[in-house]
């Protein structure tokens, strides 16, 4: 199966200038639902580190988020990578493939990663590389999407972050409902894909990018890097963080803010009409422009009166 070429993805839209109106409410994910039958598309936005060598699992376990523990060929992790304030670099998808130990990133952000973790590298037997264009990786979504995976010969991950390999890929749950899943595979294992293409209608990248959004799954691009906490981005609350593991770069700056600070902004979706602008005292960190007209957003806005309550935990 011959393959697009990678695209470069379009920036989030600059934030319009802030008015009066109202935004409408945030949209609780998975609200949105995908009414279209099984579709199918590649994801240029992505790029794929590959981590290998005997200490590779040591190495992660003390940059990454997530605990590495938990990394099996049938569970995947999401991780967020963090300076030494606790600021995210880059969110990440860590999944294991054949020998290896796969990082998926938003596209542009290997480079930044790569040279965060080499930093760290120094007395581990660990060797990074960016492999992106060694990588496909398809977007599944739609109504029938786990049948036509099945009628593919793939036994779809029931659970969200729960992995399927198969045909030489790694299929990943990324939503439980509706139901979407993230399909990684390296460039000589194209049947799959072209099997998987002959069941699904076709799709867009935006599609994808839409359906994150309305699910509230932020993703860090570049030009974003080192701008947010966790905590705006409810990494801290969405499973990204993982507080039972041991430290990791920025981990006590992370963990102060979630054991001791009330979060003041908060990361959250919005749609916004042809006339309606941002929230006041928002920034925006993704948006897609719908046919219709409207705009689904994900912005940084203080948290509502309703939840000014929410107390430090202890």
């Amino acid at each position: 199966m011959s393959y697009p070429p990678r695209s470069e993805t379009p920036a989030p839209q600059p934030a319009p200038e802030a008015s009066s109106e109202t935004a409408s409410p945030s949209t609780p994910a998975g609200s949105d639902g995908d009414s279209r039958p099984a579709w199918l598309t590649r994801l240029a936005d992505a790029d794929t580190i590959a981590v290998t060598g005997p200490d590779s699992e040591r190495f992660l376990q003390g940059q990454l988020s997530c605990n590495m523990s938990h990394l099996t060929a049938s569970r995947s992790l999401r991780a967020a990578l963090c300076n030494l304030k606790g600021r995210v670099v880059a969110d990440l998808r860590v999944l294991r493939h054949d020998d290896c130990i796969l990082l998926i990133c938003s596209a542009g952000m290997a480079d930044i990663v790569l040279t965060t973790l080499n930093k760290y590298k120094v007395f581990f037997k660990t060797e990074l590389q960016n492999v992106s264009e060694q990588y496909v990786s398809l977007g599944i979504a739609g109504t029938d999407c786990a049948q036509a995976l099945s009628a593919s010969g793939v036994q779809p991950p029931a659970t969200t972050d729960d992995c399927t390999v198969a045909h030489g890929a790694v299929i990943v749950r990324v939503q439980a409902s509706p139901a979407r899943f993230y399909c990684v595979l390296s460039g000589a294992h194209g049947e799959l894909a072209a099997t998987l293409s002959s069941r699904c209608d076709s799709g867009t990248e935006q599609d994808w990018r839409l359906a994150d959004i309305v699910a509230g799954i932020a993703h860090i691009r570049p030009g974003q890097q080192e701008l947010y906490t966790p905590q705006v981005l409810n990494y801290d609350i969405n499973g990204v963080i993982d507080f039972k593991k041991g430290c990791y770069t920025g981990q006590e700056v992370v963990a102060r803010m979630y054991y001791r600070a009330t979060a003041k902004k908060r990361l959250r979706h919005v749609t916004l009409q042809d006339t309606q602008t941002l929230p006041d005292n928002s920034d925006l960190v993704d948006a897609v422009k719908r046919a219709s007209g409207e705009t689904e957003a994900l912005v940084i806005a203080p948290v509502a009166d309703a939840e000014a309550g929410e107390q430090p935990r202890q």
